[in-house]
C-alpha cells in the first residue's frame, strides 16, 4: 500500500464510522487528466457529485481518491490502489463520474468486470444515476464496453491529432511548446523572442542569483518579498 499515513487514518475512520452507522461503505474516483483541470474546479464539482450520489443511495462514502492522471494509459497507479483497498477491507461499492472517468484503457476495464462478476463489486456512475453489479443484464455490461471503446477513441484521436500538429509546426521550423515565462512567439520570424513586458523581472531574478550573495532559502525568501 502506497497511501500516505494520513489518507489510511482517513479510510479506517471512514469504515469506522459507516459501521457504527450501519451504512454500506464505498469509495469514489475522482479523476482529471491534467494538472490544469485539478487547479480548477473540476475534482472539487466531481467530490461533490460522488458525496451527493453517496447520501441519495444510503451508502457511507469512506473516502474519495481525487488525482490528475490520464485513465488512457494502462496501471494508473492511484486507480488500482484504490481498487487494492477496496478488496483489502471489503469495500464493494465503487463511485465514478462517468465511464470514461472510469478508464479510456482495455486492461483496467478488464479489470472492473472481473470485479463485478468474481467479487461481488458494484459499480456506480452519478452522473447518469447508474449502476452496474453482477446481477446487470448483458445489454448492461456491454453498454459499459461500449461507452468505454468511444471514450478510448476520443482520447486516441486527440493524442493523434496533438502528435499531428506539432510534427507540422516541426516541418515549418515552428517550435511545438508553448512559451516559457519570459518570452513570446513571434509569429512573423517564426521564434520565440523575450517580452519586454516582464523581461525586467527575469533579469532582476538572474543578476540576484548570479551574484552569489544568496544563500538558495534566502534568495526564495527575498523573491517571494518582492512579488
Amino acid at each position: 500500500m502506497i497511501v500516505s499515513n494520513d489518507t489510511f487514518v482517513k479510510i479506517m475512520q471512514g469504515l469506522k464510522e459507516a459501521r457504527s452507522q450501519g451504512k454500506i461503505p464505498a469509495f469514489a474516483y475522482d479523476r482529471v487528466s491534467t494538472v490544469d483541470q485539478a487547479n480548477g474546479m473540476s475534482l472539487q464539482y466531481q467530490s461533490q457529485g460522488a458525496t451527493k450520489y453517496a447520501q441519495e443511495k444510503d451508502l457511507y462514502l469512506v473516502y474519495c481518491f481525487a488525482v490528475a492522471e490520464s485513465a488512457s494509459k494502462e496501471g494508473r497507479r492511484i486507480f488500482n490502489e484504490m481498487i487494492d483497498i477496496a478488496m483489502r477491507y471489503d469495500v464493494k461499492n465503487l463511485i465514478f463520474k462517468s465511464t470514461d472517468r472510469m478508464s479510456r484503457n482495455y486492461k483496467d476495464l478488464a479489470r472492473v468486470m472481473d470485479l463485478i462478476d468474481h467479487q461481488d463489486v458494484i459499480i456506480h456512475f452519478y452522473q447518469t444515476n447508474k449502476s452496474i453489479n453482477k446481477e446487470s443484464t448483458h445489454d448492461e455490461k456491454f453498454m459499459i464496453g461500449i461507452e468505454q471503446a468511444v471514450a478510448k477513441h476520443l482520447s486516441d484521436k486527440i493524442s493523434h491529432d496533438i502528435r499531428a500538429v506539432n510534427k507540422y509546426k516541426v516541418q515549418k521550423g515552428i517550435y511545438p511548446g508553448r512559451c516559457h515565462y519570459g518570452y513570446k512567439y513571434d509569429h512573423e520570424n517564426k521564434r520565440f523572442v523575450i517580452d519586454q513586458t516582464v523581461e525586467y523581472i527575469l533579469r532582476y531574478v538572474f543578476d540576484e542569483y548570479d551574484s552569489g550573495a544568496h544563500r538558495l532559502n534566502k534568495f526564495c525568501d527575498l523573491l517571494n518579498d518582492k512579488s
